[in-house]
């Protein structure tokens, strides 16, 4: 946390909020007691809720490139 007068550029790119929101979806999942071994799975989670909405609209997109119809193939994997 900075100052509105720290006179450098950290970052013009913020969280919207999808990784907090992974996390309560991984508490709310849990039928017992957090513990350790939950908190180092949630800690390793790499899923990203907005994938959710940019792979279907980037599926969607025409190419007319092989190679990119290709690579574009792994999003739906």
């Amino acid at each position: 946390m900075v100052g509105s007068d720290y006179p450098y550029l950290i970052t013009s790119e913020w969280d919207y909020g999808y990784r907090a929101q992974r996390v309560v979806d991984m508490i709310k999942q849990k039928m017992h007691l957090i513990n350790f071994t939950d908190i180092k799975q949630m800690q390793g989670d790499n899923k990203h809720l907005n994938t959710e909405v940019m792979i279907p609209i980037l599926l969607q997109i025409p190419l007319n490139n092989n190679h990119l119809e290709s690579i574009r193939g792994l999003l739906q994997d």
